[in-house]
């Protein structure tokens, strides 16, 4: 029997594809010259890529176990927590189909120029009972918030364990802008903590946001108006879980849970790979390296988590460079593994699910089967 696979909408409009993929194009090239240069200046500094035989036979096991478990786990409360940002959108929305669009989503982080951050909402939408906009406001929020928890954790590890002073000029005989680090922790801090304050604001002033766009944009266009304060009510409602007590509060728990418990696996691979740090080294390493990462760069983070890892573990070990090349790179592989194990498992969650709007049909007549206009099909 032929099976007739259907395009999706919008896939037609040949009018728009070229730009699309000229800005992939673009995007792309541009991620592999970031990371092609970071690549060789990192090598031309000193850094090293891939650790020692010697300093490999020198991990501890059971160091590497202990953070793999700890780091899982921590993966999970990551990816379920989307499911609180989305139930005050839809409340009979899937637990198993949203871990898939976050199993999926935590794959496309290692997208290069962080294009995979448009990956949830996409997939969010195509149920059709969310609609992008609402579903990348709530990607937005949690970006925010893990920003401030990420900043917070970070000024605390500085606090309780200050970093090595006078500091050094970089780890081992390489050559680090560690004097660049505790300012631009302080800037990340306070825009990350304004952010948040402009969320709930924007939240708690809808009414004056609304007015604010029409009337300012009206003065150009009445129709673009009207276009961008329908798009201003929904990332409004997609800040609902601000005001949502269960949803709310769960979500700032498994937040919490997640930063705490890798925070947690840092320590246990920085013991391991021969660094003895504290929680709050660990803490403050692991802003270092999560600060690198923020902003877009190369395909998986290549050269700037290698560069985050070895500037944070420079302000407390300068002298372990051994240590500090094994724990960024069994890390860093911990990531990439992940990242593959997610998109497999994501792709197989996704594929035994239904959207939401097939469920309730399905539901109410169990030999339904999805369909979609002749016009449309490709043989």
């Amino acid at each position: 029997m032929d099976q007739e696979v259907y395009a999706p909408s919008g896939a037609s409009d040949s009018s728009e594809s070229p730009g699309k993929a000229r800005g992939m194009i673009t995007r792309l090239i541009a991620s592999a010259v970031i990371g092609v240069s970071l690549y060789f200046v990192l090598r031309e500094l000193g850094l090293e890529f891939v650790p020692s035989a010697e300093s490999l036979r020198q991990l501890d096991p059971s160091a590497v176990c202990a953070f793999a478990g700890l780091w899982l786990v921590a993966t999970f409360l990551r990816i379920y927590r989307f499911v609180h940002l989305l139930r005050p959108l839809q409340s009979d929305v899937s637990p198993l189909r949203t871990i898939g669009v976050g199993l999926l989503g935590f794959a496309a982080l290692f997208a290069p120029m962080r294009m995979g951050e448009v990956a949830r909402p996409l997939l969010v939408a195509r149920d059709k009972k969310i609609t992008f906009v609402q579903a990348a406001g709530t990607v937005v929020a949690e970006r925010i918030v893990d920003g401030l928890m990420l900043t917070t954790l970070l000024a605390i590890g500085f606090w309780f364990a200050p970093p090595v002073s006078p500091l050094p000029e970089g780890l081992g005989d390489t050559k680090l802008p560690l004097f660049l680090v505790l300012p631009a922790a302080q800037l990340a801090l306070l825009i990350f903590v304004s952010a948040f304050i402009a969320m709930a604001l924007f939240y708690f002033w809808r009414s004056f946001a609304h007015r604010l766009v029409f009337n300012v944009v009206g003065a150009v266009s009445k129709p673009l108006a009207t276009t961008l304060t329908t798009q201003v009510e929904r990332v409004s409602d997609s800040l609902q879980f601000l005001m949502s007590r269960q949803h709310g509060l769960r979500f700032l728990r498994d937040t919490t849970g997640y930063w705490l418990l890798s925070a947690c696996a840092f320590v246990v691979l920085l013991r391991g790979s021969g660094a003895p740090a504290s929680f709050f080294q660990a803490a403050a390493i692991m802003g270092v390296l999560g600060l690198s990462t923020t902003l877009p760069g190369p395909p998986g983070f290549l050269g700037t988590y290698q560069f985050g890892a070895s500037c944070g573990i420079a302000l407390f070990f300068p002298q372990l460079a051994a240590a500090a090349a094994l724990f960024t790179f069994v890390s860093y592989c911990a990531q990439i593994t992940t990242a593959l194990l997610s998109l497999l498992l994501g792709l197989w969650v996704m594929s035994i699910t239904k959207p939401a709007q097939e469920a309730q049909v399905a539901q109410r007549d169990p030999g339904f089967l999805p369909s979609a206009p002749p016009s449309s099909s490709v043989r």
